[in-house]
């Protein structure tokens, strides 16, 4: 039997309890990395022609909407951008979170119609995007008295694809804008054919509006299709509310208090003047 001095032995046990701790150590790293893992949700899809047949060099963009520090408000953000390769494939992921938050993935590429799909965020979710022909989407605004409105602003409120697919208005009227002409027309272009849409409207001096619903449940059709050729929006002048936040007790001013106004066909906020008065002009959300 080879003998083991009291140096050597102390040796041996601490070389033993180093590597049982770098295991342990490796043991737990694998397993925080699978949680971390496992912790992610993901959106994957494929950008595909009307026939089916993936599509390569599509832009693809994830817009993240999450809940405003105004009630009935959203913070819109560009997350993340992909350009698909020949299979057509995209794949989006984001950690999970209890944070109420809505996804909405856009598809574009030069000849052929928008599209997107919608993903509430909580769960892996998988749709292909189908992009069509383009068709465009035309009207005119006009006053009370019938008479066209140049230069009003025309903004897509919401839409709704053939397949149910949602397009939140926080995300469609930052991205999709127009104005109207001399005559009061305006043009969008490259629509998907089977779309259906909400309009929303904007002009200093006239009432900030959207057509909208509120009682249409997501993913129902709307009013609006591309080719429909009697679109006419009517912008009324506005009407004001005015008035002054104050203290109670003291009556004095208040500023920097934000303000909502609510109504049956839209909801904004506003921010009132340093001096505590506010004039609102309404934002349609």
């Amino acid at each position: 039997m080879i003998g083991m001095n009291r140096e050597t032995g102390l040796w041996v046990i601490s070389a033993v309890l180093f590597v049982a701790a770098l295991a342990r150590a490796n043991s737990a790293s694998t397993q925080n990395a699978d949680s971390e893992k496992a912790k992610q949700v993901t959106f994957t899809g494929k950008v595909i022609d009307a026939e089916g047949r993936p599509l390569a060099g599509a832009t693809v963009t994830f817009h993240q909407m999450t809940t405003g520090k105004i009630a009935s408000t959203y913070d819109v953000e560009l997350l993340k951008e992909a350009t698909t390769k020949a299979d057509g494939a995209f794949s989006f992921g984001v950690a999970e979170s209890t944070v109420y938050r809505q996804g909405v993935i856009i598809a574009q590429k030069e000849g052929l119609a928008i599209g997107w799909a919608y993903w509430r965020m909580h769960a892996d979710q998988h749709h292909d995007i189908a992009l069509g022909q383009p068709k465009q989407l035309t009207g005119v605004v006009i006053d009370e008295s019938d008479n066209p409105l140049a230069d009003a602003t025309v903004f897509i409120a919401a839409g709704t694809t053939g397949d149910k697919q949602h397009l939140p208005g926080p995300v469609s009227r930052q991205l999709l804008r127009t104005s109207t002409d001399a005559a009061g027309r305006f043009t969008f272009v490259g629509f998907p054919a089977d779309a259906t849409f909400e309009f929303g409207l904007e002009k200093t001096a006239y009432a900030t509006m959207t057509s909208t619903d509120e009682y249409r449940a997501m993913g129902d059709a709307l009013q609006f299709a591309p080719g429909q050729g009697d679109i006419r929006l009517v912008m009324p002048v506005e009407a004001k509310i005015e008035g002054t936040v104050v203290e109670k007790g003291s009556g004095r001013p208040v500023a920097g208090v934000a303000i909502m106004v609510e109504g049956s066909r839209m909801r904004g906020y506003f921010q009132p003047e340093p001096a505590g008065s506010q004039t609102p002009r309404g934002h349609s959300g």
